[in-house]
């Protein structure tokens, strides 16, 4: 289908993107759609991922949408609900220089994992990565750090998120990707 994914790169969907709406912001994730929209495919910042309370259809925080192609900020991933994991932060574009991926979102107690944060950009300039949302109380471990793409000069990688208290190990942090020079 049209998923990608290159090493050091998020792992995407063109299909995300609306194709009428070039500009602008995503929508935040609801009970019923708890995944965050992706911005504008130029350029606008994914929406936030839901953060679960129990009502919808699953304990998990939703994803975070991905940032427009060519700028804009990936969303935050929501917050996991009573042992649900944290969502996933949402990319940042593949050429999105200055941008920032979101972060992952917190486990929910009684041990939910935290949500990995969203790669930076690939081929951009300063784009850095987001960190791992913390494990939840109870043990939940914390989730990995985002990376950072090739070519993504002056870009920070994404820090592991702490684990829960209860004994939760914290994520692993992100890495940074080939060629990616003045970057950590």
């Amino acid at each position: 289908a049209a998923d990608f994914e290159l090493p050091g790169s998020a792992a995407f969907n063109l299909f995300d993107y609306n194709l009428f709406m070039p500009f602008g912001n995503g929508a935040d994730g609801t009970a019923d759609h708890p995944d965050g929209y992706a911005g504008g495919w130029i350029y606008g910042t994914g929406g936030a991922g839901w953060d679960a309370d129990g009502t919808g259809a699953s304990d998990d925080g939703g994803a975070g949408g991905q940032g427009g192609l060519f700028g804009g900020d990936g969303g935050a991933g929501g917050d996991g609900f009573d042992g649900g994991d944290g969502g996933a932060g949402g990319s940042a574009g593949w050429f999105a220089a200055f941008s920032h991926a979101g972060a992952g979102g917190a486990g929910g107690d009684n041990g939910g994992v935290g949500g990995a944060g969203g790669d930076g950009a690939v081929l951009a300039w300063i784009s850095d990565a987001g960190a791992g949302g913390a494990g939840g109380s109870g043990g939940g471990n914390g989730g990995k750090g985002g990376n950072v793409g090739y070519f993504s000069w002056f870009s920070s990688a994404g820090a592991g998120g702490d684990g829960g208290i209860g004994g939760g190990a914290g994520g692993k942090g992100g890495s940074v990707g080939d060629l990616s020079w003045f970057s950590n």
